[in-house]
């Protein structure tokens, strides 16, 4: 191999690994604000209030009871 062909090819890997360093490094940004983008259950966005309803019955309802047993949640 010549001395051209040697330096070429080290030029091209350097340049190879910053490139995939940067992709990683953006990757890693992109998924710490998808993580802070999260929804909370225990803090949902927006305003909230409680309301008081009777049912009697449903179909096709899902169904979660608070870990205290207070409190369910239903669609």
């Amino acid at each position: 191999m010549s001395l051209k062909t040697i330096l070429l090819s080290t030029i091209g890997l350097t340049a190879a690994t910053a490139v995939a360093f940067v992709t990683l490094a953006e990757t890693a940004q992109a998924e710490k604000k998808d993580d802070e983008k999260k929804w909370d259950v225990m803090n949902p966005p927006g305003d909230s209030r409680e309301i008081d309803i009777n049912v009697d019955n449903g179909t096709w309802m899902s169904l979660d009871v608070s870990p205290d047993g207070k409190t369910i949640a239903f669609d």
